[in-house]
């Protein structure tokens, strides 16, 4: 209940009755890749639904539905924001919603926070957000985890390849951890229980 206060979500149906679905209906140049995405944002549903070993068909059903609902959502979303699209992240934020709340209500919570909370600056080239995030992460680091950030700077390794590529860029840079952090906001990194609060 609290993120459909938080964006007036109610109210925000009842004035766009229809724009839903006629979203999920128009056809998304995005749509190849969101199928592709949808099966690997649900992976882990399937282990969460099994008992004892045992599955039942019940357990797969639901996880074709919320498949369904998922890639619903996600075409959705692109056809309401073409400028954004569909990138990968997006899938694991919009299942995240889907934990919580209804289809439609993930679909406008989505548009929400796209557009009043200025997300849109996190999935939108030249990621300039997340650019930004990255540059404010490595300040602190360099400044409060010194140790950890000299580490990462100057890690090696034994693989040859990597060894060489690590050569040319003399490390690992802050950004190759962090942004899939921020391109998620951060749901892939955290367990169910603590993303569904």
């Amino acid at each position: 209940e609290y993120w459909k206060g938080l964006a007036s979500l109610t109210a925000i149906k009842k004035m766009n009755p229809s724009v839903f679905i006629s979203l999920v209906l128009r056809e998304s140049q995005f749509s190849r890749s969101i199928s592709k995405d949808v099966d690997r944002t649900l992976r882990d549903m399937h282990s969460t639904t099994k008992e004892k070993g045992k599955e039942c068909q019940w357990d797969r059903e639901l996880i074709l539905i919320r498949r369904l609902t998922l890639y619903r959502v996600l075409i959705a979303i692109s056809n309401a924001e073409p400028e954004v699209g569909y990138i990968q992240g997006l899938n694991l934020v919009i299942g995240t919603l889907l934990l919580s709340l209804k289809e439609e209500d993930a679909f406008w919570m989505a548009l929400y926070l796209l557009r009043k909370r200025e997300l849109r600056k996190v999935f939108i080239p030249p990621f300039l957000k997340p650019e930004l995030w990255t540059y404010q992460l490595e300040v602190f680091m360099r400044s409060y985890m010194p140790d950890i950030f000299d580490n990462l700077v100057r890690l090696t390794c034994d693989s040859f390849v990597l060894s060489n590529l690590l050569k040319k860029i003399k490390g690992i840079s802050i950004g190759y951890f962090s942004t899939p952090w921020f391109l998620t906001l951060y749901t892939n990194f955290l367990k169910t229980p603590i993303v569904n609060i």
